[in-house]
């Protein structure tokens, strides 16, 4: 009830059907987080906003700070570099496989390259596969069974002959949230193309038509893409930067990130990453000589 005592233009009620026996149900969905925000910009000195997967955080600055009336002036943002050493950590854009096809999963593409991509992990990691469950009350079990294949494998006294695994997970799915896969049980991160929202669901053309008919003039000055173009783009590498941070869980864990699409190469993909991963990004067309500074990289670690 409180939602709809909001003004009409900040937003919206949707009615989503559900087949019988739901039958469906009704959903707000706030437009406009400025007119909600206005006093707390108004009132105090100072207003922080802290967190841990924040980049890319352009949008804060039209979408929160702009539409409650601050000055574009008065936004500062600060990034930490992250806790561990530089050389803890090996980030990778891979731009073709080891056919030496073009890496581009963009959803008319991404079906011509299955072959490319099964070779590219074979090479990759060759161990016992697991993925990510369809009913949230298997997921205990699948992680249990994938961390009980690891230690298997880094445990010196095991005589199992195992080689660790590979989890296959959903950008955004059950294993994105709340899960902490820290040390062994994860060394590599491979991120498959860019998750990108469906740009026809209600609810973002909703929010991208609102931001671009209201926020435009919030926007610092030369930049070229529309607010509903920022908002697109911020939802998929927010969803990366959750992705690959999972690897970097304390001071001395070490990961290769590895993001596998041609597409991350371009200059606003690289910025929109958290800086600490940013500054030592290597751009990649050649497979072979990647995969060996895979494995130097892990086995200097190890």
């Amino acid at each position: 009830m409180r939602c709809l005592r909001n003004s009409d233009q900040d937003g919206r009620v949707l009615c989503v059907k559900k087949v019988l026996p739901s039958g469906g149900y009704l959903k707000y969905l706030l437009l406009n987080p400025g007119a909600l925000f206005k006093d707390f910009v108004n009132e105090p000195r100072a207003v922080i906003v802290a967190g841990g997967t924040m980049q890319p955080n352009s949008e804060f600055r039209f979408q929160l700070f702009g539409a409650a009336g601050s000055a574009q002036s008065r936004i500062m943002t600060f990034s930490c570099d992250h806790i561990i050493p530089p050389d803890h950590v090996l980030p990778l854009v891979l731009t073709r496989g080891p056919s030496n096809k073009e890496l581009d999963f963009s959803w008319a593409n991404r079906s011509n390259l299955l072959n490319e991509l099964s070779n590219f992990l074979s090479n990759i990691n060759q161990k016992k596969l697991f993925w990510e469950p369809k009913e949230a009350k298997d997921v205990e079990h699948v992680l249990s069974e994938y961390a009980r294949s690891i230690r298997q494998f880094t445990n010196p006294s095991s005589k199992c002959g195992k080689n660790g695994a590979m989890l296959l997970c959903v950008v955004g799915g059950k294993l994105s949230e709340g899960i902490n896969f820290s040390d062994d049980l994860a060394r590599c991160v491979v991120v498959v193309g860019l998750p990108y929202a469906n740009s026809q669901a209600a609810t973002l053309k909703e929010k991208i038509d609102y931001l671009d008919n209201n926020t435009a003039s919030f926007l610092p000055e030369g930049e070229v893409r529309s607010p509903g173009q920022i908002y697109y783009e911020s939802l998929c590498f927010k969803a990366v930067n959750q992705s690959i941070g999972k690897a970097i869980r304390h001071s001395k864990d070490y990961a290769v990130l590895i993001l596998a699409d041609h597409r991350y190469s371009r200059p606003n993909s690289i910025s929109s990453l958290p800086g600490w991963i940013a500054i030592h990004f290597k751009v990649s067309a050649n497979f072979g000589p990647s995969l060996a500074s895979i494995r130097k990289f892990l086995s200097m670690r190890k």
